[in-house]
């Protein structure tokens, strides 16, 4: 549910160019409240949705996300390769 949940928000953002005024957001819900809010709490953690001046829109920070995390990945791949056996999970 939580996946045709944030389906529904991004798909919804791309038919509003990319912009939704907050007050529209229960035409984001799909079962309920509950499930549109822990969903939204997620894709904005992630910068794939941003909230500023009452609207929703979509985000690049995303993209930024996944760049600084490929560069943590590296960095722990080379450490590990230069001996660093105290990397825990």
């Amino acid at each position: 549910m939580q996946i045709e949940q944030a389906s529904k928000i991004l798909n919804i953002l791309m038919k509003k160019k990319g912009k939704i005024e907050d007050s529209q957001w229960q035409s984001f819900v799909l079962t309920s409240r509950g499930l549109y809010v822990k969903v939204m709490r997620k894709l904005r953690d992630i910068g794939f949705v941003e909230k500023s001046d009452g609207e929703f829109f979509l985000s690049e920070n995303f993209s930024q996300s996944l760049e600084k995390l490929a560069e943590s990945w590296t960095n722990i791949v080379q450490a590990h390769k230069n001996g660093d056996r105290s990397i825990k999970f």
